[in-house]
């Protein structure tokens, strides 16, 4: 047969070729409608094919419009308004970020308001205020010397010119007897050294004289390694005016070499290091840290190897009052000197007797940064503060550069930092100011500023023995190991 019938519905006729059996006894079968099913029936209504058909159109203009969208997009060159508003819009996000505050609910702590009147009343009494800083944790955390870590050298220096009048007596001593080298890891009671494990390292802020391991400090870094249940070590670099910028910063970067490869234990890789800083101690870290981040400048100072690959390692930063601005345009110099009789300023630093201007304080403020740079030189280039800030406009080219100031530099490759400030103190607006320049960047950043508090204000916890523990403090260290575990939970 040429076609057969199937079901009572005839198929549509073959070619003779098409139809013909392949062998004699076998039947040729009428191939289906196109679509149908096995009876040539379709199997969906005249509208529904129609909407299917609709739908195959539609799918295919989305696709050829997307591709159109997209090459126009990547070819698209934003208007400079354009581009302003959206700077203004991070610029905003960024601004306030770096300027929220923070209070306790119950408003200023008791603990914080006994430490402002205490302090006070000792320096009118000519008293050390500084006694009133925690003392060392005795319990939870031990201190262990590292293997293999001595004093490496011993430094007398005597001032062999007498200096200006206008700072005899204020940070000149005649003699200034001081070692170099000593380190000392703080270690919480449970902990056992492990591969791959997070540490953490302590830099100090004040000069030569001051020690990292002594009683101004010691406070400080047992709380860190409490609070975090990780190794922290601390440790005495040599820096102005003994020893200025940049060979400082070399003996800082060689103990974050000691920390990277040996733990309490002894040798053994860290997985992560965390960077805690504490006042001027601050601008040596970001220094260190930019030199870390930069290859160039890693190879010049001479440790592009031994600090190899930092994106591995490097996890954050946490600064306590940071004191930054080599420039010294910082707002809060104005406003916050300390006036024991009103209660106000900062009783740490706001110490203003003798710079009633701002033009004054601007050029206390340099001639600290002439003696941190340029070391004895630099300490007796002036005879007035006018002076000390006229020779550091001499040089502001100098300090100007993005390997001298961190407010210039470029932060977009810097690990998460966590910025802690106080209202109070005497720097205070560089922490809103280092935090505006970290997220304009694309940095990670966080910023806490505790309402009321002054310089340092980490470092009175107890608060300075009265009968309240000071909250502010409190928080700083909670938001600290808050910090940490979510840097190593996200690693």
């Amino acid at each position: 047969l040429q076609s057969r019938i199937i079901g009572g519905t005839l198929g549509p006729l073959r070619s003779e070729s098409a139809t013909r059996p392949s062998r004699p006894g076998m039947l040729a079968y009428v191939p289906l409608v196109q679509g149908g099913d096995r009876f040539g029936r379709s199997p969906l209504p005249a509208w529904s094919r129609s909407l299917r058909n609709l739908c195959g159109n539609v799918a295919v203009i989305f696709t050829v419009m997307t591709g159109i969208l997209m090459i126009l997009l990547a070819a698209y060159t934003p208007s400079d308004s354009m581009k302003r508003y959206w700077a203004s819009d991070k610029q905003q996000y960024c601004k306030a970020l770096a300027e929220q505050v923070w209070t306790p609910p119950g408003g200023i702590s008791a603990g914080l308001s006994h430490c402002i009147s205490h302090f006070g009343s000792l320096e009118k009494r000519g008293s050390d205020p500084y006694r009133l800083i925690d003392k060392p944790l005795l319990q939870g955390v031990r201190r262990v010397r590292p293997k293999g870590i001595r004093v490496e050298w011993l430094a007398k220096a005597k001032v062999l010119v007498p200096p200006p009048p206008v700072f005899s007596g204020l940070e000149v001593p005649d003699f200034t007897l001081v070692s170099f080298g000593d380190a000392e890891w703080l270690v919480p009671d449970d902990y056992q050294q492990r591969d791959r494990e997070p540490r953490a390292f302590f830099i100090r802020g004040s000069g030569t004289a001051c020690s990292a391991l002594g009683p101004d400090y010691a406070g400080l870094t047992t709380r860190i390694a409490n609070w975090t249940r990780m190794p922290v070590l601390a440790f005495d670099f040599p820096t102005e005016p003994v020893v200025p910028w940049p060979q400082n910063v070399r003996f800082v970067l060689d103990f974050i070499a000691l920390a990277l490869a040996n733990g309490p234990d002894g040798a053994g890789r860290a997985g992560s290091l965390f960077m805690y800083a504490d006042s001027e101690g601050a601008l040596v870290a970001m220094q260190a840290a930019i030199t870390i981040l930069d290859p160039k400048l890693s190879l010049q100072m001479g440790y592009s190897e031994v600090l190899s690959r930092p994106s591995e390692w490097f996890a954050g930063i946490v600064l306590s009052s940071p004191v930054v601005d080599v420039s010294c345009q910082t707002p809060s110099m104005a406003y916050n000197c300390f006036r024991a009789r009103m209660r106000t300023g900062d009783p740490d630093t706001g110490n203003c007797t003798g710079v009633k201007t701002m033009e004054d304080r601007i050029g206390r403020c340099r001639w600290t940064y002439l003696r941190y740079f340029f070391g004895w030189r630099g300490l007796l280039s002036a005879g007035s503060w006018r002076e000390a800030s006229d020779e550091w406009e001499l040089r502001r080219s100098f300090f100007e550069q993005p390997s001298v100031h961190p407010l210039h530099a470029d932060l977009s490759a810097f690990p998460p930092l966590l910025l802690l400030g106080a209202t109070r103190d005497y720097y205070y607006s560089d922490t809103p100011s280092l935090s505006m320049r970290a997220c304009m960047a694309g940095a990670s950043v966080e910023t806490f500023s505790a309402v009321g508090a002054f310089h340092d204000f980490i470092e009175y916890s107890e608060g300075c023995g009265g009968q309240s523990m000071t909250e502010e403090a409190l928080e700083a260290y909670r938001r600290i190991a808050k910090f940490v575990n979510s840097q190593i939970s996200e690693a």
